[in-house]
């Protein structure tokens, strides 16, 4: 009974085991990978935001970096453009006198040089470039104006001992251009619209005049010039935009609003502008970035330009252009990371929910494969199983056969052995008897004999004695195979006198 209930629990192991097994393990496995796809989600998440702020940080510079290398580039050729351009101004002025002299002596031969330089005088007096500011100078051998045409009281004066304020002496070098019948740049610092307090650089070309022997030039403040290039420069920078109305701002150390999105703040100093909550922001940044030359800056802007319902929290890259002491710099709206996130969430929500349909999906039909496979397997392990019982059932059959003629035989030799000694106890007996036996035989048979009576007597008594002890025997063998036979005991001595 135990036996074969103990044989149903192991069939029962080998078909469920496997199966129970194939469904846990695959439970398992689907488990970590759901798991693990989620962490990987995370993760993505996680990455895509820190891309996105360093993309955007790196952006943002690059764009600021743009209007530098342009602000810097034009204001490393501004001396050279404006060289050129005075030069040009020269050579035309020149070309012009040069005209008037060959004209005037082809009509007259007689004329006079003073006539001479009253013509051209009077010509190049009335040329003038760049809204009024710029002019056609001429100087003489001896270092005296020859033409000022703003400012007509300095003609005739000697200058020879001028120096600016750093105590170079420009008008020798006008001397030397006649004596060296050359043309030369020159550069000075002078007094700027009749400003006797603060001195600015000026640049000159002179290039000699050979039928009067004079020079004729011309200069301009590179203060002026380079204002009309930041307008130039800013004009440009205004009109800037890159990628979802990003924009360059620009503000002077003073806090005036160079460049914006926001024309109406263009030309406004926003020192003094205080936001919402009370901040004054533009005072900040300045102040932030006074001993700095560049620096990534994250506050609330005044407004967001993409969109005016978001939220007002900004990174903006800050540069400073230290020559002109402007702050260039642009930024982004981290709402535009919440949305981008929100939307890159979404994508990667539909796609790993994608991943995971298919990874359960997969998973059900490993599952049933598994299954499947797992009770064929099991049937095949209970079919050998039972075969293999089959087979040492009848090997035990067999063997108990065995066993069974081998105690038939040994119950045969046994009983052989209990025979002859049956036969061994017997002999004796039966001998007695026998003599006894013959004995009476031969005292009726031969009535002549003298047998005494006591001889027949004891004959008759050892058959008696003999047949008791053939009895005994067969008692006593019996008893001997007898299953409830007590244990006795008993002294081997006696077993041996006997």
């Amino acid at each position: 009974m135990n036996t074969s209930k103990n044989e149903k629990i192991i069939l029962s192991i080998i078909k469920y085991s496997p199966i129970i097994f194939v469904i846990v393990l695959s439970f398992f496995i689907t488990n970590i990978l759901l798991k693990d796809k989620k962490l990987e989600f995370e993760k993505e998440i996680q990455h895509f935001q820190e891309t996105f702020l360093v993309n955007n940080k790196k952006r943002i510079q690059e764009e600021v970096n743009k209007v530098y290398t342009y602000i810097d580039e034009e204001k490393k050729n501004s001396e050279i453009e404006l060289k050129n351009f005075i030069k040009n101004r020269v050579y035309e002025s020149h070309q012009i006198a040069t005209n008037i002299y060959l004209s005037a002596t082809k009509i007259d031969k007689d004329i006079s040089k003073e006539n001479i330089l009253d013509l051209i005088k009077s010509t190049l007096n009335g040329i003038t470039y760049n809204n009024g500011r710029g002019y056609i100078f001429m100087a003489s051998q001896n270092g005296s104006a020859i033409l000022q045409p703003l400012n007509k009281e300095l003609e005739g004066k000697g200058f020879l001992e001028f120096k600016d304020e750093k105590g170079y002496h420009f008008v020798k070098t006008i001397v030397d251009t006649i004596e060296n019948k050359a043309e030369n740049y020159d550069s000075y610092y002078w007094y700027r619209n009749g400003n006797k307090e603060d001195t600015y650089k000026k640049i000159s070309f002179y290039k000699y005049f050979e039928p009067l022997n004079m020079a004729i030039g011309t200069g301009e403040y590179l203060y002026d010039f380079e204002n009309e290039l930041k307008e130039r420069i800013l004009k440009r920078i205004r009109k800037i935009r890159y990628e979802n109305k990003g924009y360059i701002f620009l503000y002077d150390l003073e806090g005036n609003c160079l460049s914006h999105i926001r024309e109406e703040l263009i030309g406004k100093n926003r020192m003094d502008y205080q936001d919402k909550n009370g901040r004054y922001l533009t005072r900040e940044l300045l102040t932030y970035m006074k001993d700095k030359k560049e620096s990534y800056v994250s506050y609330n802007a005044s407004i967001n330009p993409v969109d005016s319902a978001a939220s007002l929290s900004k990174v903006s890259y800050l540069k400073k252009f230290e020559e002109w002491g402007w702050i260039i710099g642009t930024g982004f709206y981290t709402d535009t990371l919440k949305n981008d996130v929100a939307k890159k969430r979404e994508s990667l929500i539909a796609s790993n929910n994608e991943s995971l349909e298919k990874i359960v999906y997969y998973s059900v039909i490993f599952t049933f494969i598994c299954i499947i496979l797992s009770f064929f397997v099991s049937k095949f392990v209970e079919k050998r199983f039972k075969e293999y019982r089959l087979s040492i059932a009848n090997e035990v059959n067999k063997t108990l056969e065995k066993e069974k003629l081998l105690i038939q035989q040994s119950k045969m030799a046994t009983m052989g052995e209990m025979l002859a000694n049956i036969a061994h106890q017997w002999k004796q007996p039966i001998t007695v008897i026998s003599m006894a036996n013959g004995l009476i035989k031969l005292s009726r048979e031969n009535n002549s004999l003298e047998i005494k009576a006591p001889e027949i007597k004891n004959a008759i008594n050892s058959i008696d004695d003999s047949i008791s002890n053939l009895t005994q025997t067969i008692d006593d063998f019996k008893n001997f195979f007898d299953p409830n036979k007590k244990k006795t005991l008993f002294n081997i001595e006696d077993a041996f006198i006997q």
